[in-house]
C-alpha cells in the first residue's frame, strides 16, 4: 500500500522540491517508505518509488503504459520527436535505427577519437601557464561536444559551432527554470510564456539549429564526411518501414538530441568526478 501524502504536507514539500530534488526524493522515502503519492495541482499526482520490483514493472515489463511526464514537454521546442522525447512505436523504430551505430565494435571505433580531443584539451591547458584557472566545467562540456563532433559527426565543431556547449547551456537552464517554476503545473502552456529565460533559449535554439543544418548540408554534398559511416550519414541513409528516407526535420531532431544528451550528462559527471579526485588523492593517485 502506498504512503499518500496530504496537501498540507505536499506544499510543505514544494520548496524542497524545487531546490533540490534529490534530498526532497531520498527524504521522501525515509519517512514514508518506498512508495509514495504526492498530490499536485489540477488533480495530477507524483508516484515515487525505489522498489525494485516496481521500477521494473514501469521501466521493463509495463512499459507501454506509461507515458513521459509533461517536464519533458519543455525539450520538444528544442529537440522535436528525436529518442530522449518521442515514446510508443514511433520511438522504437527510431531505436532500432541508431542502435547498430552503438555496437560493441563502433563503441570501439570511437576510442581514437576521444583521446585525440582529450589530447587537444590538455594541449589547451597545458598552454596557459602555470598558475592558470581553469573553468572545470566549461572545459569538460568544451571537451564532450569535442568527442560527439569528432565521434558521431566525424569533424571538428569549430567556428559556428564553437558556440554550441554555452547554447546548450542557454537552453538547459531554461528548462530548468521552467519546470521547477511553480507555474509550471498550473498552466499547460506556461513553458512557451516568453520570459527572459525563454527568449535567451530561443535564441540558443535557432543557433543550434542553425548548425545542425549546416552539418547536413556539408554532408549531403559530400563534405566533412570520413572513411567509416558515422550518425550523420546512418541518419541520411536510414530508410522507414515503407522505404522511404527520413524527413529533414527527423534527421534534425535525431541530430539536436544527440548533441545535447550525448555531451551534457557526460561532462557533469567528469566535472564531478575531478572534483571528487581533487578531494581525495588516494583515490586520484590509484
Amino acid at each position: 500500500m502506498a504512503a499518500r501524502l496530504t496537501g498540507r504536507e505536499a506544499l510543505r514539500l514544494l520548496p524542497t522540491l524545487r531546490a533540490d530534488p534529490l534530498i526532497a526524493i531520498s527524504e521522501l522515502t525515509r519517512a514514508h517508505g518506498d512508495l509514495v503519492r504526492v498530490p499536485l495541482p489540477r488533480g495530477n499526482q507524483l508516484v515515487l518509488t525505489s522498489r525494485p520490483a516496481l521500477v521494473a514493472h514501469v521501466l521493463v515489463s509495463n512499459q507501454d503504459n506509461y507515458r513521459k511526464a509533461r517536464t519533458y514537454r519543455p525539450l520538444t521546442e528544442v529537440l522535436g520527436n528525436g529518442l530522449l522525447t518521442n515514446e510508443g512505436e514511433s520511438w522504437a523504430r527510431q531505436r532500432r535505427l541508431v542502435q547498430p551505430m552503438f555496437a560493441r565494435r563502433r563503441i570501439d571505433a570511437f576510442a581514437p577519437a576521444m583521446v585525440d580531443a582529450a589530447s587537444t584539451a590538455m594541449d589547451r591547458w597545458a598552454a596557459l601557464g602555470s598558475g592558470s584557472v581553469v573553468d572545470v566545467a566549461d572545459e569538460m562540456s568544451a571537451l564532450t561536444l569535442d568527442v560527439v563532433g569528432r565521434a558521431l559527426f566525424s569533424t571538428e565543431l569549430s567556428g559556428e559551432a564553437s558556440q554550441m556547449a554555452p547554447a546548450l547551456e542557454t537552453v538547459l537552464e531554461s528548462f530548468v527554470k521552467v519546470v521547477r517554476h511553480p507555474l509550471f503545473m498550473l498552466v499547460p502552456d506556461y513553458h512557451r510564456w516568453p520570459t527572459p529565460s525563454r527568449l535567451r533559449a530561443r535564441g540558443a535554439e535557432r543557433h543550434l539549429r542553425s548548425v545542425v543544418d549546416g552539418l547536413i548540408t556539408s554532408r549531403r554534398a559530400g563534405v566533412a564526411g570520413s572513411a567509416d559511416a558515422d550518425l550523420l550519414d546512418a541518419l541520411l541513409s536510414a530508410r522507414d518501414d515503407d522505404g522511404n528516407p527520413l524527413d529533414e526535420q527527423q534527421i534534425r531532431d535525431e541530430l539536436m538530441t544527440f548533441l545535447l544528451a550525448g555531451h551534457e550528462t557526460t561532462a557533469n559527471a567528469l566535472a564531478w568526478t575531478l572534483l571528487l579526485l581533487s578531494r581525495h588523492p588516494d583515490a586520484r593517485d590509484r
